[in-house]
């Protein structure tokens, strides 16, 4: 397979998701939840099945609340929903929840768990299998983002998270800007707003799993982005999408040669 190859279109969600959704999986399936379109973000969880991806993607369940800007981690029996912002009737707010998917029981309701350090949004995330990292993000009504990487032990389900360390940058808007294998976790680019720049990184820093209390340190560069996604396998990271100072998206694919 190339994957110098322009992407095809594959199936058709059943709503429309324009930006701030949500998404997660394992070998078999991918899911996106909470996607927003001009009417608001929706409670919606629609699945697609990996060995006919030219399917119709099928409806699971639908969210506790109305989260957008949400980072989901996990290994292939669980997906962990930390996070997100809320603007419902009854309050507005960063969750500070890490909320549990159950891949054998998808068609119910996310189990909440483990609580995070604080309630923050547009972070980023990582994880090994048996733990996962949030890193950066925005607080509630703050406009100072977040420069700590807190960890959380999968097979602990209501113990809170931990804080390891801090960026060496304050970081937000991440928004699934991050890839990852069993030794390390990689971190592209982002925002800081927090004296009023609005630029974005161009640096790919990385959490060493088995030192992950010492600072994450700058490992390549990629261009000044965020609100990009990634993904990645063993050897390569990938990533699509972005916004910058430059252009307000992009749809071009980068490769990271950093595994």
């Amino acid at each position: 397979a190339s994957d110098l190859t322009t992407s095809s279109s594959r199936s058709v969600l059943n709503t429309n998701a324009h930006y701030a959704c949500n998404s997660f999986g394992n070998s078999n399936y991918g899911y996106l939840a909470n996607a927003g379109d001009n009417s608001g973000i929706g409670t919606l969880v629609q699945r697609l099945q990996y060995s006919n991806d030219t399917g119709s993607v099928s409806t699971r369940f639908n969210t506790y609340l109305e989260y957008n800007y949400a980072r989901s981690i996990g290994n292939e029996a669980y997906a962990y929903v930390c996070g997100g912002y809320y603007s419902g009737a009854y309050n507005e707010t960063a969750e500070s929840y890490i909320r549990r998917v159950d891949y054998s029981n998808d068609t119910q309701t996310e189990e909440t768990g483990t609580i995070e350090t604080g309630g923050k949004y547009k972070q980023s995330g990582v994880g090994n299998g048996r733990y996962g990292y949030l890193i950066g993000g925005l607080p509630y009504r703050d406009s100072n983002p977040g420069a700590d990487v807190v960890r959380f032990d999968f097979s602990s389900g209501t113990n809170n998270a931990l804080f390891k360390t801090y960026l060496l940058y304050y970081r937000n808007n991440l928004c699934g800007g991050a890839s990852g294998n069993k030794y390390y976790g990689w971190i592209y680019g982002g925002q800081n707003i927090q004296y009023g720049s609005p630029d974005g990184y161009s640096d790919i820093i990385r959490i060493d799993y088995a030192n992950d209390s010492a600072t994450p340190l700058t490992r390549s560069y990629t261009q000044e982005e965020y609100w990009q996604q990634a993904t990645g396998n063993s050897s390569y990271g990938y990533l699509a999408g972005a916004a910058s100072e430059i252009y307000v998206s992009s749809n071009t694919t980068y490769r990271s040669w950093i595994y």
